[in-house]
């Protein structure tokens, strides 16, 4: 739904899955690339986290950092693990 609004206002958007055997790790190593991608300008962290491993979802959502959050932390209730990316859409899921 998000990637389809996004592309209704001319949003470039991309959709990253990350399987569900994904750790914290991985998914924090994602987020750090998207972070440091400077054509990159917001995010949304999506929640509840879909690994089979556990994942510590504070840490996650407040890896995001204020500039590139995009949903802000007080509308992080989604139904699953998505990151997008604001003109490089990037949604990561798992």
């Amino acid at each position: 739904m998000k990637l389809k609004a996004a592309a209704e206002i001319g949003i470039n958007a991309t959709h990253l899955r990350l399987p569900r055997t994904a750790t914290e790790d991985e998914v924090l190593h994602s987020i750090t690339e998207v972070n440091e991608n400077s054509a990159i300008h917001g995010l949304i962290v999506q929640l509840p986290l879909d690994s089979i491993h556990k994942i510590d979802t504070e840490k996650v959502t407040n890896a995001a950092p204020p500039e590139k959050d995009v949903d802000g932390k007080a509308l992080r209730c989604f139904n699953m693990f998505v990151m997008f990316c604001v003109t490089s859409l990037l949604s990561i899921k798992l």
